[in-house]
């Protein structure tokens, strides 16, 4: 998929797209870092399984997840051992391996 049609600047967005994804991760690292099992202090909401997919787009272009953002690693895990999360997976053939 392209988003711009002059294919010399095909790079130049693609770095900037990346740069931008790359800040935001380090933003939702920086709030899942601060010690609470789900990234609301009042437990597991709909925030944490959308965690986890950007978590595996983040991974499918190929972003170092587990070595740069070791909070939301952990994070994914618990989210991933919860067993409503894990049949949705399953009902939609999606498979995370870390």
């Amino acid at each position: 998929m392209t988003f711009i049609a002059e294919v010399s600047l095909h790079a130049a967005v693609s770095a900037h797209a990346r740069q931008t994804i790359e800040t935001a991760f380090a933003q939702i690292e920086s709030k899942l870092s601060d010690g609470c099992s789900y990234s609301l202090p009042c437990g597991y909401t709909i925030v944490d399984p959308f965690l986890l997919v950007l978590y595996r787009w983040g991974m499918r272009i190929g972003l170092p997840m587990g070595d740069t953002y070791q909070a939301w690693t952990a994070s994914a895990r618990r989210v991933l051992e919860r067993p409503a999360v894990q049949r949705a997976l399953h009902s939609e053939g999606i498979s995370l391996e870390f």
